[in-house]
């Protein structure tokens, strides 16, 4: 079963078993939470969904296509 959740709420993305971040309308990131935290911020062990968030969306702010 797949159920679709959109959300900009961190916390509640942590309980989704994979995610996909999508920024204008590409995806920026995707797996499972740890995979994308620990991707995303290999070098602080204490860093949680929302430092990956921020990490990974701040490169992609100002561009427009």
């Amino acid at each position: 079963m797949t159920i679709f959740v959109t959300t900009h709420y961190m916390d509640d993305a942590l309980h989704c078993n994979r995610i996909v971040m999508i920024n204008a309308g590409r995806i920026v990131a995707t797996g499972s939470p740890a995979e994308i935290v620990r991707d995303a911020c290999p070098e602080k062990p204490d860093a949680d969904l929302d430092d990956a968030f921020v990490r990974i969306m701040a490169p992609h702010e100002d561009k427009t296509d």
